[in-house]
């Protein structure tokens, strides 16, 4: 979909979803606690799959947020950015 969107709205509009993993957030840990899991041990848990070893940062997500926003990339458009920590790769 983000490829038919950029080949529609270019030149006008840079398409760039960010597509994060798990990011440690307050509705992550909600989602731990709502399941009777301790939340470092679901975050533990979580991170076990990822070959990185952590969970995602808000921070992280956000700092790529604005780096796909800047004018160090205005030549891209319709592809993913992808923060999780080398799951997909």
């Amino acid at each position: 979909m983000s490829r038919a969107m950029a080949k529609d709205y270019s030149p006008h509009v840079r398409v760039i979803p960010i597509c994060p993993g798990d990011v440690d957030t307050p509705m992550l840990r909600g989602e731990f606690e709502q399941r009777g899991i301790d939340v470092q041990t679901g975050l533990q848990e979580s991170a076990e799959g990822v070959p990185m070893k952590r969970v995602c940062d808000a921070q992280e997500v956000a700092d790529l947020v604005l780096y796909a926003a800047s004018d160090s990339v205005t030549f891209m458009t319709g592809y993913p950015l992808v923060v999780d920590g080398g799951s997909r790769a």
